[in-house]
Formats: structure tokens, C-alpha cells, sequence
């Protein structure tokens, strides 16, 4: 049975690869404060982390089944798997996708089971590469966007109408472009070419405050944020790829959901963005993946702490709450139109990025005096 609270909470999962594994530490750090999520949202990595709890409602259990998977297999020993085993090779892309969301739903509990059948509403989104439209995947099945007075409905994703199984839902969100072959589907009459849900949009917010019902969005945002102190001119080719991913998404995708109408409005949702700020690792890092998520949580624990009461971290901030986020740890944003209320947090100086600092000095010493 599905509980539904009078203050529903909508948890927006973005995508990022193996920095994924910091919506764990920061779903963790929100059941602990009592802040348990009613809907799950996701694209990409996101969506499978929203999927697994939509599914089991157990953060422990998933944190359990998340770190077991990146411990016992790795994006190339799929890829590899795929290529010798199966043979999967096409035009579309280099993979097929199949088989890997096969074995991630085989150890991950979500075999079999259809979108309606999880114990909290899941919603999942794609890319559909033949029109550029947003995809959504969840149930109920017939999306009932808020009603809007004096404003034209500009966010218009297209709703799959069918209750179909999660995995059909997570090959098409996890489909980058190139290395991933499009997922064909037929919806609404149309021929689709569905991939990465992050093309479209990193962080579907936007599609939470359309939900009926949903008065806070918390979302977990691992794009770029501008702070990467990194020479591209050194990088290896993943890095440079996600990089271009990374700018030419995040930081237009999100100002602009930001931006719709709907937030102007007395009763808008209101919106809290974190970025953990997972910078230097790149998104196919699944060996450090308890790193970040304990990164990740003392972030969101370290936010939490600001606050007296958890009732002031949904409240309108001023200048008192600003003060509490100050650069050189912390990078404050107020976004979208003057009455909205929708900040953005990004952990400048996370553990984690410390951490990997610490370390890369110690290296160099070592090398310098060797």
C-alpha cells in the first residue's frame, strides 16, 4: 500500500554515473531528519537509485545492494560481458543496453515488477531523440499537471500512458548518446528513439511540481557547478566527454526549469537543489562509490545544521540564512523569478574533494622527494 502524507515530498534523482552513489548519502541524511520521501524521481543513474527505493523503501537494504553491485562488477566488465557473450553490436550505438539492465534489476530486486507495483510513486525520464521531447514513465499513468491561472502551459513532456515494467523505463533513461543504442518504442502514435533522460533534463524538478499534490521538492543535483579547479588540456577521454556533458546540460537545463511560471504563483512548490559537490572524480569511478556517498551525506548533514528547525529549511531565506552559506565551503543561488522560492547549495570544499586533495599533494611530495 502506497502512504501518501499530507505534505507530500517529491525526491529528484539527477544523473552523474558512479557520482550517483552521493543520492544515497543524501537520501540517507533525509530519513535520518525525518524528511522521508513520498515520490521518486529520476533520469539515468538517479533513476535506478529512485527505483530501488520506490521498490523496497529501505535505505539501508538499497545502500547494501548499491555498494555490493559497484563492488562486484564495473561499467567496462559489462561492456566487455556484452561484447563477448552476447555480441551485442549495432549501428545506434556501441551496446545494446539489454543485458546491462538486466543484471542491475537481477541484483538490484526490480525484475518483474511494473511501475505500479512499487510501494512509493516512481516517475522516471527519458530522451526521445526523434523529437527532442521529454519522456515520462510512471504511475498513475495520466499525468494531471497543476492548474495554472493567467499562464499557457509551456512544460508539456509526453506521459507514457502504459503501466509497463521498470526496466523498459531504465533502458531508456540510462542510454548515453553514442555508446548507447536508442531505445525504439511506439507511444502516442510515434516512432521514439528514447535515451539518456539527461539530455532532455539532469534534474526533472520541474516535473515534481507538476505532480498534484507535491508541496517540496528536494532535489540532488551532480552536474558541472563551475568549480572544478582541472586542466582539460590533460584529460582523458571520459572526463572530457562527461565534462561537455556536464556544461552543455546542467547549468542551462536547471536556470531555466527554474524559470517556468508555475513557481511564480502563490502555492508554488517549494524547491531545495543540493550539489554535493563530487568534482574531480569522473562518472565511471563505481570503486569509490562509499566514498561518495558518505561524502554526500556529512554535506547534507553539515546543510541541516544551519537550521534550528527543519521547518526553517523550507522557509523563504533571507539574509540571515545566506549568512549560514558563505564561500570558501558553500555556493548559494536563489533561482527563478523574485517570489519563487527555490535555492540552490553547492558544497565547494565537500569531504570528499578535501580528501582527494590531501592525497594528490601527498603524491606529488612523495614524487618530488623520491
Amino acid at each position: 500500500m502506497r502512504r501518501i502524507r499530507e505534505n507530500n515530498l517529491a525526491l529528484v534523482l539527477s544523473g552523474g554515473g558512479a557520482r550517483g552513489a552521493a543520492h544515497l548519502g543524501i537520501l540517507k541524511s533525509l530519513i535520518k531528519n525525518d524528511l522521508d520521501p513520498d515520490i521518486y524521481i529520476g533520469t539515468s543513474i538517479g533513476a535506478i537509485i529512485a527505483a530501488m527505493m520506490a521498490v523496497h523503501d529501505n535505505i539501508d537494504f538499497v545502500i547494501d545492494k548499491f555498494l555490493a553491485f559497484t563492488r562486484h562488477h564495473s561499467v567496462l566488465h559489462l561492456v566487455d560481458r556484452l561484447f563477448t557473450k552476447s555480441k551485442i553490436k549495432s549501428r545506434g550505438g556501441l551496446i545494446d543496453g539489454a543485458r546491462v539492465i538486466e543484471v542491475i534489476a537481477e541484483e538490484a530486486g526490480l525484475t518483474g515488477i511494473k511501475l505500479s507495483q512499487t510501494k512509493k510513486p516512481l516517475y522516471i525520464t527519458a530522451t526521445d531523440l526523434n523529437s527532442g521531447e521529454e519522456i515520462v514513465f510512471g504511475f498513475p499513468q495520466e499525468f494531471k499537471p497543476r492548474k495554472r491561472t493567467g499562464f499557457k502551459n509551456y512544460y508539456r513532456p509526453v506521459f507514457c500512458p502504459k503501466d509497463i515494467l521498470i526496466t523498459e523505463a531504465l533502458r531508456a533513461t540510462i542510454g548515453l548518446p553514442v555508446l548507447f543504442k536508442p531505445y525504439p518504442m511506439k507511444l502516442k502514435g510515434k516512432k521514439r528513439a528514447l535515451l539518456d533522460g539527461g539530455i532532455r533534463d539532469t534534474c526533472p524538478f520541474r516535473l515534481a511540481a507538476y505532480l498534484p499534490d507535491v508541496k517540496h521538492v528536494f532535489a540532488s543535483v551532480l552536474g558541472y557547478a563551475g568549480e572544478q579547479k582541472v586542466d582539460f588540456n590533460h584529460q582523458d577521454i571520459p572526463h572530457l566527454f562527461f565534462q561537455f556533458l556536464d556544461i552543455s546540460t546542467t547549468l542551462s537545463q536547471v536556470g531555466n526549469a527554474a524559470q517556468d511560471a508555475l513557481f511564480n504563483e502563490q502555492n508554488a512548490p517549494i524547491v531545495r537543489i543540493v550539489n554535493p559537490g563530487i568534482f574531480s572524480l569522473n562518472p565511471g569511478a563505481f570503486k569509490k562509490s562509499r566514498s561518495i556517498m558518505l561524502s554526500a551525506y556529512h554535506t547534507v548533514k553539515d546543510i541541516f545544521s544551519k537550521f534550528k528547525k527543519m521547518q526553517d529549511f523550507w522557509h523563504k531565506w533571507g539574509g540571515g540564512q545566506a549568512d549560514n552559506f558563505l564561500k570558501p565551503r558553500w555556493k548559494l543561488q536563489k533561482l527563478g523569478h523574485p517570489e519563487s522560492n527555490i535555492f540552490c547549495i553547492t558544497d565547494l570544499k565537500s569531504p570528499l574533494e578535501k580528501e582527494l586533495k590531501r592525497k594528490s599533494l601527498k603524491h606529488r611530495f612523495k614524487k618530488i622527494f623520491k
